[in-house]
């Protein structure tokens, strides 16, 4: 099944004209800051569906705000600096 799902994720990207890059092996600095958005995305999603936010202009309005007041001015826990 992972099979087919990525020959269609692969199908799909070279449709939109997307190249897939991989990252360098041993490259963990460079990935970090990417899995740590994704899991800022992923808080964000579940407070959108929380909300029941209905248009894109909501949706929008909420994500600026997540941004600016959870992301941007959260200090980083590791190294105690702000995003």
């Amino acid at each position: 099944m992972l099979t087919k799902t990525k020959k269609q994720l692969k199908l799909s990207l070279a449709r939109l004209s997307i190249q897939i890059a991989f990252a360098p092996l041993r490259s963990g600095k460079s990935k970090g800051k990417i899995e740590k958005f994704h899991q800022v995305v992923d808080d964000f999603i579940a407070e959108a569906k929380a909300k029941k936010i209905r248009t894109l202009d909501e949706l929008n309005h909420y994500w600026k705000i997540f941004l600016e007041e959870y992301y941007h001015n959260k200090a980083h826990e590791g190294i105690r600096e702000y995003y």
